[in-house]
């Protein structure tokens, strides 16, 4: 889990391993670690215990963001992926994967203190038979700035897990804590790329 349990965590990754501690059992496909993009949220139910939708601070991440992601260890080390991310009422979050075609899903929440916290759901198919081979779930708790318009991430939480792609079954599971650094400007109408990546 993260630093801080945060609303509606249930889920348990159990004890966090030095990454890649299990090169062999272990294929970590890199990409699309988060990164967004997504079509309106429609009509999203206010709940008290989903997305937050009751606080009135929980507006401040709703839009559209330009997204990099610095890896900070694995075999992606040193790269820098850019993505995008959608947060829209109700929970719901949406990333583009910045390696392929495919969008992400997930759920956002506002913690107590400020912070917000988002987690997706990715899948990655193996190439030559086209099964699945792994789902990746990445949490990432993050703070905005006073602005409204930039995002930093504070912790983050990679699990993954890994199937055997002939039989279907889970083999293995590894939870990598602070794999990357997750920054993030928000896309308004006077929004334009940077002049250096």
């Amino acid at each position: 889990m993260l630093p801080n349990d945060y609303d509606n965590a249930n889920d348990d990754a159990g004890p966090a391993r030095p990454a890649f501690e299990r090169r062999g059992a272990l294929k970590w496909m890199g990409g699309g670690l988060i990164a967004a993009l997504a079509a309106s949220a429609g009509a999203a139910r206010a709940s008290e215990h989903d997305g937050h939708d009751h606080d009135a601070k929980a507006h401040r991440i709703y839009g559209s963001w330009h997204v990099q992601v610095a890896f900070l260890a694995g075999p992606n080390q040193g790269k820098t992926e850019h993505t995008l991310l959608c947060f829209a009422p109700g929970g719901i979050v949406v990333e583009s994967d910045g390696t392929g075609p495919t969008a992400h899903f997930g759920h956002w929440t506002r913690k107590e203190e400020g912070s917000f916290v988002y987690h997706l759901v990715e899948f990655n198919y193996d190439s030559a038979s086209q099964k699945l081979a792994q789902v990746v779930v990445p949490h990432i708790e993050f703070t905005v700035d006073a602005d409204n318009d930039r995002i930093v991430s504070v912790a983050t939480l990679t699990t993954i897990y890994q199937y055997d792609v002939s039989t279907g079954a889970l083999i293995d599971t590894l939870a990598i804590p602070n794999v990357s650094l997750v920054t993030g400007d928000r896309i308004t109408q006077h929004w334009k790329p940077a002049t250096q990546l």
